[in-house]
């Protein structure tokens, strides 16, 4: 190709770049101006356990390693269900954005407040076991045992395999891999696992020991929601994988109640 060719190749593609940018930049910019003149709010909830008896955690037969068991044994994590409220822990709620829309973000949640998220190895098991990131964040895994571990990251633009030796840690840079669960496991420990979620936009979160959730300063008005838990996958089958609607009400907390999950569905 001619050099005159070329360079004129090179201005057409930054022009067009360039175009690209800012058309998206004033989408974003029209975007936020909407959600501050419609206002923020809070969304809460309580995942529960929607059948009968329920589960129990049990200890895992196949952890025989001593080291493994100086803290007790390990129990199972797929169903971490309370007994007095019902509420599981470990369920995965989020917002997202129907196709072609785009979700505001709250001024003081432009940027993750911090440049991690651990994931740390006290026992042979991840904890958390769901762990939840927004893109740009970084993964650290930390390991205090006096054995070795291997994290393992399948997914379609993330792979790895690190063994981390006894008192070591690693950092993983991630590639952007929005809306969809990316097992961890151990390569060392068949038994240990967990899922990695990462986000585009900071209106997520995991149920905790009760099964209840707090996402704040959401933008206002009507946005879908998902759940999802391992168990069982999205609530409502693959049609929940883009969530159901709700009103998110500015200054104000929408309390969703309830929110039952069934072992079969």
């Amino acid at each position: 190709m001619r050099p005159y060719l070329t360079r004129r190749l090179a201005m057409s593609l930054a022009a067009i770049t360039t175009a690209w940018l800012l058309t998206s930049a004033c989408q974003q910019n029209r975007t936020l101006h909407a959600a501050l003149q419609e206002g923020w709010g809070t969304i809460t909830g309580q995942v529960v356990y929607g059948g009968d008896p329920l589960p129990e955690r049990k200890p895992i037969a196949d952890v025989k390693e001593p080291a493994c068991l100086e803290k007790g044994p390990i129990l199972t994590e797929v169903w971490v269900v309370d007994p007095k409220t019902r509420g599981v822990q470990w369920a995965v709620v989020f917002l997202k954005p129907a196709k072609g829309q785009t979700l505001p973000i709250h001024p003081s949640l432009q940027k993750p407040l911090n440049e991690f998220v651990t994931i740390d190895h006290p026992t042979c098991a991840f904890h958390p076991h769901i762990v939840t990131m927004r893109v740009g964040q970084k993964l650290l895994a930390l390991n205090p045992m006096s054995i070795a571990h291997n994290v393992v990251i399948t997914g379609f633009r993330n792979n790895f395999n690190i063994q981390i030796p006894p008192g070591g840690k690693h950092v993983f840079d991630l590639q952007p891999e929005t809306y969809r669960a990316l097992p961890i496991r151990c390569g060392a420990h068949p038994w240990m696992s967990g899922y990695l979620w990462m986000f585009d936009h900071p209106y997520f979160a995991v149920t905790d020991e009760t099964g209840r959730f707090t996402i704040k300063n959401a933008p206002a008005g009507t946005w879908n929601l998902v759940v999802w838990h391992e168990a069982i996958g999205y609530l409502g089958g693959a049609a929940g994988r883009d969530g159901k609607p709700i009103d998110i009400k500015a200054n104000e907390t929408t309390d969703l109640g309830k929110i039952e999950l069934k072992p079969t569905q």
